[in-house]
């Protein structure tokens, strides 16, 4: 194999006989507190390897399924985030987490696309649409604080 994989199966040899001399001292010493800590650790370690590994396999499948077949994966929504946030707020969802509903997400959703795709439809300037989000963003926060506050005050 290559340079490279030589070292890297060193290393992983390495650390197994470290691993084995590590745990038949602990055995000899009666420590198998810290021999079930060592082996969940190792365990755990193993668990993110694998998931970046599957990470990284997942995103090369995908680069390679993009060249092979001269597309580009799609990025609706890319830029869109601060329009979401701004439907979840207005659907009730709370600033600063905590609570809200899908529900109410989806009614602010429903008033954002109404903004959105409502005001160039009526024929208005379709600059009016941010000062509409706008004013409908700074209610939600207004309501948003009273709510906050009647909350606390209630406890």
């Amino acid at each position: 194999g290559s340079p490279a994989t030589n070292n890297n199966n060193e290393t992983r040899a390495g650390l197994t006989a470290c691993t084995a001399v590590i745990f038949d001292f602990l055995q000899s010493k009666g420590l198998f507190a810290a021999e079930r800590a060592l082996r969940m650790e190792l365990e755990a370690n193993h668990q993110r390897e694998a998931a970046v590994r599957r990470a990284l396999s997942r995103n090369l499948w995908h680069s390679k399924l993009e060249k092979l077949l001269n597309v580009k994966m799609p990025r609706t929504g890319d830029g869109e985030e601060f329009e979401y946030i701004i439907a979840a707020v207005v659907g009730g969802t709370a600033i600063t987490g905590g609570y809200g509903s899908t529900i109410g997400a989806g009614i602010g959703a429903l008033i954002m696309a109404m903004a959105v795709q409502g005001i160039p439809s009526a024929r208005w300037n379709s600059d009016w649409r941010f000062v509409f989000v706008g004013g409908i963003l700074l209610l939600a926060v207004v309501a948003n604080n009273y709510i906050r506050t009647k909350a606390e005050s209630a406890r």
